[in-house]
């Protein structure tokens, strides 16, 4: 009777298996963001093993890591032990022990403490054409909770996740690069038209233009006109917050998208301080260069039409560009 119990028991449990591996398959292969890769792949896994802890450790350029998802609160658990740890380089290492395994295994290195509440392990390295993104890992409080059909399930997934991961990140490269301008690393066009939200919230636009940039461009060189491009980007960047947009619309036009409650003498304000630090000197190959920068605001809320606001932000830099010449042109000396 006993027998007939456990072989039936260890049937569902090879069923459970191909079960969870089958839902993970057909799941992960359409996902293309590494957040709902990780979501597909740990759900199933957690489900089919309720009392472990699973996660993903990704490597980072320091031996460090960071934990990505897992069923408890682990954010501390390093991942420099497992880049020392030479035989799972390829497939899987399965630990019955964790205090056991680590003294004498790893030159210089033993078990990291915030590993030692966990006792048995299972370790899958993330591969993809020889490069290491990380490591799949299952963690048991108890000694020897994994066995070899645990492995072969664990090291299947690893394989498929790995791709998965790589491939999310390729998509979500290319989706960054469409929005991306090439040159300053600042939102593009594409990304400005796509800045829509649902809620009625407070935004302000500020639309920038250079002024004298195309001389530069003409006496110095494009090399030199591109290092002001970038220059400007970061100063403009300087002069915002992290959560605001700034984009370069293209040539020598640039726009600040704001997504928050200013009146039209604050947009002012702002908009005023980003041309004063444009206009101060840039040091571009050992020669000092300048231009200026003719701006223009417009405020409203997020279900405006966003047309319409960058047209008024448009026509008030224009304003204010033809304001500059005229004043410019006012006190140039006259020739006799």
């Amino acid at each position: 009777q006993a027998s007939a119990e456990a072989a039936r028991a260890e049937v569902q449990a090879r069923v459970d298996r191909l079960s969870a591996l089958n839902q993970i398959t057909h799941g992960i292969g359409s996902q293309l963001h590494e957040n709902t890769v990780l979501e597909v792949v740990l759900g199933p896994l957690h489900q089919l093993y309720p009392q472990q802890w699973h996660g993903v450790l990704f490597d980072d350029a320091a031996g460090g890591g960071y934990l990505a998802r897992g069923e408890e609160d682990l954010h501390d658990l390093r991942t420099r032990w497992l880049a020392a740890l030479g035989p799972i380089e390829q497939g899987v290492l399965v630990i019955d022990d964790l205090l056991g395994f680590m003294p004498g295994s790893v030159p210089g290195g033993s078990l990291p403490d915030e590993w030692e509440r966990f006792r048995a392990a299972l370790i899958v390295p993330l591969k993809v054409q020889g490069r290491r993104l990380g490591w799949l890992v299952a963690l048991d409080k108890a000694p020897g909770a994994f066995d070899a059909s645990d492995a072969g399930l664990f090291e299947a997934v690893g394989l498929q996740l790995a791709l998965a991961v790589d491939n999310a990140r390729v998509h979500q490269e290319a989706e960054r690069l469409a929005v991306t301008d090439a040159l300053t690393g600042l939102a593009n066009r594409r990304a400005v038209q796509a800045r829509v939200t649902e809620r009625d919230t407070p935004v302000a636009v500020i639309e920038i233009d250079l002024d004298g940039f195309k001389e530069i461009n003409d006496v110095y060189g494009h090399h030199v006109g591109d290092a002001v491009l970038v220059e400007t980007a970061r100063r403009i960047e300087r002069a915002t917050r992290a959560d605001d947009l700034v984009a370069r619309l293209g040539g020598d036009e640039f726009l600040v998208y704001l997504h928050r409650s200013l009146s039209r003498d604050e947009a002012h304000a702002l908009a005023t301080r980003i041309a004063h630090l444009i206009e101060q000197p840039m040091d571009v190959d050992g020669r000092s260069v300048s231009v200026g920068a003719s701006v223009g605001t417009a405020v409203g809320v997020s279900s405006d039409n966003q047309d319409e606001l960058l047209r008024r932000a448009d026509d008030e830099m224009y304003v204010d560009k033809r304001a500059r010449a005229h004043q410019a042109a006012a006190v140039r000396p006259v020739t006799p």
